[in-house]
């Protein structure tokens, strides 16, 4: 493990150099920006609340929170605290005020709280603005206590997706970022175009305090200064949170120190999730259900009759007399396909020698990027057998009609008993070889001698139409223009990103070999806003509410 490289993704905004009159000046860019204008009415009113005992003892002694709501900003803080005893409310509430009104001009007027206070902490509250109390038991006019409720649930959810092996009693230093991104998601009341985050503490940049899971279980690097010339060059340890007072750096929890420490240099070890298996059941039931789909015509997306197509087809079996199941031979795919009983019609395929000749060498789009169906082309496929079998039957029906069904419906049965649950698994970005049963991925297919023809026309046709088009079969939509590495300006090195190709196999499209190119976020350089616009939790319930409650939506 080495220690991170400067220069990646810079947050220092270029400086252009612009001729006025003779003379250089250097202007700096400045993104544009929209005005909007509305007129509210500010409250300047804060609440404050106590949450109830934490089930563990933080090492620091804390047991709960305090937690502190602007209403105007719709900004949720919250402070640990060991007691409800004076001291310990008299400085969390002092650390709260100090925190949300740190370079605001407009500050609250008006504090509201519970009853049950003591004549210390309302003293401490009357040296910044004026004081009111609930009345008795009506404990709803308390907003704090909806600002609890939403700080509980999203702190829960940030335990449950902790480390297993990360101590709970350090729960208590999980809160600032916990508050940090419980805002980033809420509306400011004021300007419901930013967030609560940006009303409080202005933008936040994610290039310079980067956000990750907390509680995730990581490697830091240990600095040379640390450790010996043959000691391992990390350590393991908890995240706990980015440094707001550092730049690109993480507040890590050290195993071997038991003790908080900086880092700008991190490998998270995310608990990798597993791909799920597939039953038996779940075979049966999509298999029926594909089956249903393809007699009737109609793509599978909701899949509402899959028991009763199940049952038909239960039925079905069982009805078959005795004397055809004793003469009938099982079915496997090692058997030849017999041939159709009518052939197909060649007679508007010949041409003549002097038509042949006349036709041009390029093909067009409609013959190229259309699958030919009676070619039969050796390619890999991510289709299970029994998809296979699907399609087998389908191209029989066409050529034969008078087929009748009962043959094709045990034969599709058979072929579901058969079939490997692993074919029915879809890779993605990866290509499956049913010859050598392993998965190929762009560089290995292209190297292929039996899929390369196939997979460098498709990635041609890719090029084509990000770039200035092949031939006179795709067109392209100049989105990309090809130069010389001598062309790349100089002040451009550090943004050149890398790519990587993905390969998909689409049946059901027009062109059956799919290759798209990505391009690596990480280095791409954008000097504009790269925030994302929020919205309240409660507008995109109304949204799903009123879309739900559309007839026919």
């Amino acid at each position: 493990m080495k220690k991170q490289r400067q220069n990646v993704r810079s947050t220092k905004q270029k400086v252009i150099a612009d001729a006025v009159s003779d003379a250089v000046e250097l202007t700096q860019t400045i993104t544009k920006q929209n005005v909007l204008v509305k007129v509210i009415n500010a409250s300047e009113t804060v609440f404050t609340d106590q949450t109830g005992r934490f089930p563990v003892q933080s090492n620091r002694g804390n047991t709960s929170l305090m937690v502190y709501y602007d209403i105007d900003a719709n900004y949720i803080d919250a402070e640990p605290i060991r007691s409800h005893a004076d001291l310990q409310m008299i400085n969390a509430y002092k650390k709260l005020w100090e925190r949300t009104n740190r370079g605001q001009k407009t500050k609250p007027n008006l504090h509201i709280l519970d009853n049950e206070a003591s004549e210390a902490f309302k003293a401490a509250i009357r040296q910044n603005c004026n004081l009111q109390l609930v009345p008795p038991d009506t404990h709803r006019r308390n907003q704090a206590e909806r600002a609890i409720q939403t700080f509980k649930s999203h702190f829960i959810a940030i335990l449950a997706g902790v480390d297993e092996s990360f101590p709970m009693n350090l729960w208590d230093r999980l809160v600032p970022q916990a508050v940090m991104t419980l805002n980033l998601l809420r509306q400011s009341r004021k300007n419901p175009s930013i967030s609560a985050y940006q009303h409080v503490n202005g933008n936040f940049d994610y290039n310079k305090m980067p956000l990750a899971p907390l509680g995730c279980a990581v490697e830091m690097h240990e600095s040379t200064n640390r450790r010996k010339s043959w000691d391992p060059h990390s350590l393991s340890d908890w995240y706990l949170g980015t440094s707001t007072e550092h730049y690109r750096c993480h507040k890590i929890f050290c195993k071997k120190t038991r003790s908080e420490r900086i880092s700008d240099t991190v490998f998270f070890r995310h608990r990798y999730i597993t791909q799920p298996s597939i039953t038996p059941q779940d075979q049966v039931i999509k298999a029926v259900g594909d089956l249903s789909s393809a007699l009737h015509g109609k793509k599978n997306d909701k899949g509402r009759k899959e028991m009763s197509a199940l049952k038909t087809l239960l039925g079905i079996l069982n009805n078959t007399p005795v004397s055809k199941q004793k003469n009938k031979k099982t079915v496997t795919f090692k058997d030849p396909i017999p041939e159709p009983r009518v052939t197909r019609s060649q007679v508007g395929l010949q041409r003549s020698q002097k038509e042949i000749a006349a036709l041009p060498r390029v093909l067009t789009k409609a013959v190229i990027d259309k699958p030919l169906r009676n070619l039969e082309i050796n390619r890999p496929t991510t289709r299970s057998k029994y998809a296979q079998a699907v399609e087998s039957m389908l191209m029989r029906g066409r050529k034969s009609p008078s087929q009748p069904r009962n043959h094709s419906m045990e034969e599709l049965a058979q072929a579901v008993l058969d079939d490997n649950p692993k074919y029915a698994v879809e890779y993605a970005n990866e290509i499956f070889d049913e010859d050598s049963g392993k998965l190929l991925k762009y560089r290995q297919l292209i190297t292929h001698p039996k899929y390369k023809e196939v997979w460098f026309h498709s990635s041609a046709n890719k090029f084509g139409r990000l770039a200035q088009g092949v031939g006179g079969r795709i067109q392209g939509t100049n989105t990309i223009v090809f130069i010389n590495k001598h062309q790349v300006p100089a002040d451009r090195w550090k943004d050149i990103t890398y790519a990587k190709f993905v390969c998909e196999l689409k049946p059901n499209k027009a062109e059956v070999h799919r290759t798209r190119l990505t391009v690596g976020g990480d280095k791409v350089h954008y000097p504009g806003d790269v925030g994302t616009p929020t919205a309240d939790l409660t507008l995109v319930k109304m949204h799903i509410n009123s879309v739900i409650s559309t007839p026919g939506a």
